[in-house]
Parts: structure tokens; sequence; C-alpha cells
């Protein structure tokens, strides 16, 4: 098990550096989790990328992610993914998006369930709607449900762009340079 727990921070970096490639500003944070099926307290550690070179409504970012709830919760598990983030609607200040996250899961305590189905490796698919701000530390709220194991979450946390200018948002590449006079 602890091996397992050594894993899941430099696959989840590795992740990120290969994807950071791809992407030259990106966000980093961290959120609360509530689990409404098992009534479970967990929090996160993501990372987003947005992808510039694609213009679908208003961006999609690629976002690997990590989740724990521990052991003071009935159900103690981890998770390692990542999730497609795809902005629908923007405002002056706020944008909202829908998600499609895959994970693995790893159920920590499944040897005390009931379920004769239990067991430690499980995927997860979620599909789920966000909303963040348009600054340089970025609010997000999102609503998640697991399709598989038909568990709605909740998660409340917080990003931090990394190469924010000083107004609060990224230089967007859609715009183009405006010339300058001497």
């Amino acid at each position: 098990m602890k091996k397992i727990k050594l894993l899941i921070l430099p696959l989840f970096l590795i992740i990120s550096c290969l994807t950071n490639t791809i992407a030259q500003e990106y966000s980093l944070g961290g959120s609360a989790i509530y689990n409404f099926k098992t009534k479970g307290f967990g929090f996160g550690l993501r990372v987003e990328f947005p992808l510039e070179s694609i213009d679908i409504l208003e961006g999609i970012s690629i976002v690997p992610q990590v989740s724990y709830f521990p052991p003071y919760n009935t159900i103690s598990e981890f998770y390692f993914g990542s999730s497609i983030h795809l902005g629908v609607y923007k405002t002056r200040k706020w944008i909202f998006y829908t998600l499609i996250n895959a994970s693995y899961k790893g159920w920590i305590n499944y040897d005390e369930s009931n379920d004769e189905d239990a067991k430690f490796s499980n995927l997860a698919l979620e599909g789920g709607i966000g909303v963040t701000r348009h600054t340089c530390l970025r609010p997000f709220l999102e609503f998640r449900l697991n399709a598989i194991g038909v568990e709605p979450n909740i998660r409340i946390g917080l990003l931090y762009t990394i190469h924010c200018d000083i107004k609060g948002a990224v230089p967007c590449p859609k715009i183009p340079q405006q010339p300058t006079f001497e």
C-alpha cells in the first residue's frame, strides 16, 4: 500500500510535465471535496493546462489531478487521473465549463466492505459542470457525478495561474498584437 502512495505523486508530476509542453500558461491548485453517497470529505491537487491552439467555444483545458479521502471516512480511497474541461460560456469575470474525468481509483479499505464485488483497483468516470473566476487567483466550484458508482460529489477550490499578467488575466493568443508606432 505504501508503494502505491509513493507512485501517485511522481506519476502526477510526469503527466503534468508532459502536458506543460503543450501549454505555456498553467494553473496550480487544490480543492476540498465532499462525496454525497459515502458522506466522505477529501482533498485534491490539480494542474490545469489550457490548450491555446484549439478554438472551440471558450477553450479546452487538460487537468491532471489526484484526490484522497483519508481513513477517518467510511470509505478511504484515492483517485489519480485527468479531466478535459470545455468552456461553454464566459462573462467578464466568470467562465462556466463542462468536464469529463477518467481516473484510476484505489479503494484502500475495500476489505472492510460488505459488498462482495469490492476490490482495490477500480475505474472512475465522471461528468460534471463547473464555474471559475477569470483572474490570477481563481476560485472554482464543480459538481461531478461518477457514472460507474453513481456517486455525486462537489469540489470547491482555488487555482493560481502561473505567468499571469498584473491585470489578472493571461494574455489571450486569439487576439493579435496591436501595432506600435514610433
